[in-house]
């Protein structure tokens, strides 16, 4: 009996393999029953529950999407690790595994600790938007009451412009609206358009 609160996932996959090995190798998890169509995985705090697509009934809920490539929208998992570097190192090591770079973001304290959190992204990019979004994401986390003196944002992993330009394709929009926004500053300066959330609302307003 697990205590109140304990967090497992039961997760779906096409290649039973691959995927057990991104939750052993890569981020330390035990192997604690391992049969033909299910891998069952545990740490601390933990359990990762592992069906194969390929072996369900056709009268399973889950059947008909064994030959769709995407599925889902969206669906975000965190794991903590207590040495995201190692993680992060054994995790690229994984054959097939497309893993990005570490975005960290550092927070100065009033006391002057510094917290840093990290973040990765699944493609490279070249949009201020995404980066900012990812930011704000982890420090939504940390407001919990304390103050910060300095908040800073800092991107690892730089590389060709193509391959920003490639991934950002899949969010086309907004690349296009940010690049548009960069030649306009180019040619008439950096105040020629300013978003609405750097304003600042006079006391009367």
């Amino acid at each position: 009996m697990q205590a109140n609160g304990f967090v497992f996932f039961e997760i779906y996959v096409a290649d039973l393999a691959y995927y057990k090995s991104i939750f052993e190798l890569g981020l330390g998890m035990r192997v604690v029953e391992d049969d033909v169509d299910f891998v069952k995985l545990k740490s601390a705090y933990g359990t990762v529950l592992l069906n194969a697509m390929t072996n369900l009934p056709e009268s399973h809920p889950f059947a008909r999407y064994r030959d769709v490539p995407v599925r889902g929208m969206g669906v975000e998992m965190g794991i903590v690790t207590v040495d995201l570097s190692t993680a992060h190192a054994r995790t690229k090591d994984i054959p097939g595994c497309v893993v990005s770079d570490i975005v960290t973001q550092e927070w100065g304290m009033s006391d002057f600790r510094i917290r840093t959190r990290a973040q990765s992204f699944g493609q490279p990019t070249q949009l201020a938007a995404k980066i900012f979004a990812c930011g704000r994401e982890l420090l939504a986390r940390e407001t919990n009451g304390t103050k910060y003196r300095l908040i800073g944002i800092g991107v690892s992993g730089l590389s060709a412009a193509p391959e920003g330009e490639v991934a950002d394709l899949l969010d086309r929009r907004s690349a296009e609206a940010e690049h548009a926004i960069d030649r306009l500053r180019k040619r008439f300066g950096d105040d020629a358009v300013v978003k609405g959330l750097a304003f600042e609302l006079d006391e009367d307003d």
